[in-house]
């Protein structure tokens, strides 16, 4: 059984959220970046938390525009990876996407993050593009992996 559930981030997640950014990412997003989203309409962030701490344990995020869905983030805390979270995760954004039937969802990953790549081919995701020096820190490219809803 699951000690955790996934829900809609609101602005009392984002300490947490700044934090996960700071162990997770060369470029971590900013306690206003978070903010923005949460006024941004077109922005649909969602967090896994854990049921008896209320700590956040991972977060997705996705922009649906025009039913184009545009995955922004996905991280889990290290220390909580392997547990099946980014996988619940994104069956949650795959399921939003049918539920307000968008055509496709796509991201972007590091070439290396082979263990990303994984779970998105898992998950039907198919490589469609390249974008050259998409990352920084250090510098490296972005495989495009795409999902037709």
């Amino acid at each position: 059984m699951k000690n955790y559930n996934i829900q809609k981030i609101d602005i009392s997640h984002i300490e947490q959220l700044v934090l996960l950014e700071k162990e997770t990412s060369s470029a971590p997003w900013s306690y206003n970046s978070f903010l923005e989203e949460l006024s941004n309409i077109a922005s649909k962030y969602f967090v896994a938390i854990d049921n008896k701490t209320n700590l956040i344990l991972g977060y997705i995020g996705l922009h649906n525009i025009s039913k184009e869905g545009y995955i922004t983030n996905i991280a889990v805390f290290e220390k909580y990876r392997r547990l099946g979270i980014a996988s619940d995760l994104l069956a949650y954004v795959i399921n939003f996407s049918l539920k307000n039937q968008l055509i496709f969802l796509t991201l972007e990953v590091r070439k290396s993050n082979h263990n990303a790549i994984r779970l998105y081919e898992k998950f039907g995701f198919v490589l469609s593009g390249l974008r050259r020096y998409f990352y920084q820190n250090p510098d490296e490219d972005a495989l495009i992996y795409t999902l037709k809803i």
